[in-house]
């Protein structure tokens, strides 16, 4: 199965480029040519991803003065010329191409045009599933190097911030695995309760490991398959296979605390935090909390 990255760069490289090499003469080498949508970027796609979004496509971005001058025409006509298919994939034709300024282009992935200058923007305004689409989308041209330039400073939150993200999936972790579901659902026995809890903790589980590792996590349909990818997470990801699959509650407590112990393993590695919470029965709330204070004071 041909992957998607591969559809759109043979598109862009077999019928784009020559076209604008032909056409554009004068612009071809003032723009960028990038991939920068759906689960192709992240190489996740699959026969399923087919129905939209996927395939022979590609973003021109060009410089603010270029896009007010030939913008809007080149738009137009680049769809207009489009074939109606490439490699036996169809073109919807209406927007397989889009034609932007770099100011814009960010804008609207990002709500905004460079990083943010504060810790706080960077938590509070920046959105992070396109920060994960924007640091893995692959680059066709970009032979002034503005829009590669521009990328390099989204790239990576500060320090603290990567602090907040873990002490918010820790808190997940904890409030919906350790607490809740070890000493409460357990008891109570509610299957929708159950299957609640379990994609929080799950998720957050998913979402604490990439934040370790300073990676940005991506919208959650796709949130299983990265963190799949990084190292030393073969028994984790076996532990919560196991846990959303098996319907039996002791089973489920007995993985449950073993996911606990190793999240908290992981996090006092990462943060130098206490390791022996005095035998209090909730290790993920103290380093929580003594992360959250970290947060404060740094």
């Amino acid at each position: 199965m041909a992957l998607g990255i591969e559809v759109a760069r043979s598109f862009y490289e077999g019928w784009g480029l020559p076209y604008l090499q032909e056409e554009y003469p004068h612009l071809v080498d003032r723009m960028a040519a990038v991939l920068c949508h759906g689960s192709q970027c992240l190489g996740n796609d699959d026969e399923l991803s087919r129905d939209h979004g996927w395939g022979p496509q590609f973003a021109l971005i060009l410089t603010g003065a270029d896009m007010s001058r030939y913008g809007r025409a080149l738009a137009n006509r680049i769809n207009r010329d489009t074939p109606d298919e490439w490699e036996g994939h169809s073109l919807k034709k209406a927007n397989d191409i889009e034609v932007a300024s770099i100011n814009r282009w960010y804008r609207k992935l990002l709500g905004r045009e460079q990083p943010a200058t504060t810790d706080k923007g960077w938590y509070h305004r920046t959105n992070e599933e396109n920060l994960c689409m924007l640091n893995h989308a692959p680059v066709f041209q970009d032979p002034l190097g503005e829009w590669s330039a521009r990328r390099r400073g989204f790239a990576t939150y500060p320090d603290l911030v990567w602090k907040w993200r873990a002490r918010d999936d820790l808190w997940n972790v904890w409030h919906f695995g350790e607490y809740n579901f070890l000493q409460r659902l357990t008891l109570r026995r509610d299957p929708v309760a159950i299957a609640l809890a379990l994609g929080k903790v799950c998720e957050g589980v998913m979402r604490l490991y990439l934040v370790l590792e300073h990676q940005y996590c991506p919208y959650w349909k796709w949130l299983a398959a990265q963190f799949r990818k990084l190292r030393d997470v073969e028994e984790m990801d076996q532990w919560l296979r196991a846990l959303t699959t098996t319907h039996n509650i002791d089973e489920q407590a007995e993985l449950m605390g073993k996911i606990c112990a190793e999240v908290h393993k992981r996090v006092v590695e990462a943060f130098g935090l206490e390791p022996n919470p005095t035998g209090h029965p909730h290790p993920l709330l103290l380093a929580h909390e003594e992360l959250a204070e970290q947060g404060r004071q740094s």
